[in-house]
């Protein structure tokens, strides 16, 4: 499963409907909270029981996921912005 289709259905499920120019901003917890509810929904209709250490392991790679997005993120961002250096045209005194 995608990170786009969890996405899609964390919001089917909690009814949040997303548009284009919209962008929602959640602290990472929140969001994380509910890509694990999904996966456990997920995993639960396949017939797998899940038990704590298996909720943490999925909580904690889902934080990894958001961090590691974000930073991909940044650098796109960051390396979009280049500065370029003009001589002045006559010097200052």
């Amino acid at each position: 499963m995608t990170e786009a289709e969890i996405l899609r259905l964390i919001r089917r499920v909690a009814g949040i409907s997303q548009q284009a120019d919209e962008q929602t901003t959640q602290p990472d917890s929140v969001t994380a909270e509910n890509y694990v509810r999904v996966v456990a929904e997920v995993i639960r209709r396949n017939g797998i029981q899940l038990n704590d250490v298996d909720m943490r392991n999925i909580r904690i790679r889902v934080l990894e996921m958001l961090a590691y997005n974000r930073r991909v993120a940044l650098y796109r961002e960051t390396e979009k912005i280049t500065y370029h250096w003009k001589k002045p045209e006559r010097l200052r005194r």
